[in-house]
C-alpha cells in the first residue's frame, strides 16, 4: 500500500508539473499587463540619448567655473605665444598686435567646444580668425588639471 500511495504522490506531482509548463503558468499581478522585454538596439539607442543629454547640458561655465571667459583668453593666449615661439614663421593676430584675443573672437557661453578622450575642454576657431587661414583651424586644450 506505501508503494501504491507513493507512486499516486508522484503520479500528481508530475500531473501538476505537466499542467504549469503546459499552460505557461506566470506569475501576474492582477491589473497589470506584460510589457515586451525592450531590444538590444533599444537599449543602446536609450543610453545613446542620455548620454547625448547629458553632454549638451554642460556648459563652458559648468567645466571651467564661473571664471571662464577669463580662464579661455588666458590660456588661449598663453597657447597662441608658446606656439609662435616654437614656430616663429606662425604669427596669431592678437599676439602681433598686442590685442585681446576678444577683438578677434567672441568667448561666451555660445563658445562651442567639445571634450576630448581625456576630458579636457577643446575650443576650435575656424581657419583665419586668429591667424592667416592657410594654418588651418586652431584647436586649443585646456587640460583638466586647470579647472
Amino acid at each position: 500500500m506505501k508503494k501504491s500511495n507513493a507512486l499516486v504522490l508522484e503520479l500528481l506531482i508530475c500531473i501538476c508539473v505537466f499542467a504549469l509548463v503546459g499552460c505557461k503558468a506566470s506569475a501576474v499581478v492582477e491589473g497589470t499587463t506584460k510589457k515586451p522585454l525592450p531590444t538590444e538596439t533599444q537599449i543602446e539607442q536609450e543610453q545613446t540619448d542620455e548620454t547625448s543629454e547629458q553632454v549638451e547640458e554642460l556648459t563652458l561655465e559648468d567645466l571651467l567655473g564661473e571664471d571662464y571667459i577669463d580662464l579661455i583668453t588666458e590660456t588661449i593666449t598663453m597657447n597662441m605665444e608658446n606656439r609662435m615661439d616654437k614656430t616663429p614663421e606662425v604669427q596669431y593676430y592678437p599676439i602681433v598686435e598686442q590685442a585681446p584675443v576678444t577683438d578677434y573672437v567672441t568667448i561666451d557661453a555660445d563658445l562651442p567646444f567639445e571634450i576630448n578622450e581625456n576630458g579636457d575642454v577643446v575650443i576650435t576657431f575656424a581657419a583665419g580668425t586668429l591667424t592667416d587661414e592657410a594654418q588651418g583651424e586652431q584647436r586649443f586644450i585646456l587640460p583638466r588639471m586647470y579647472y
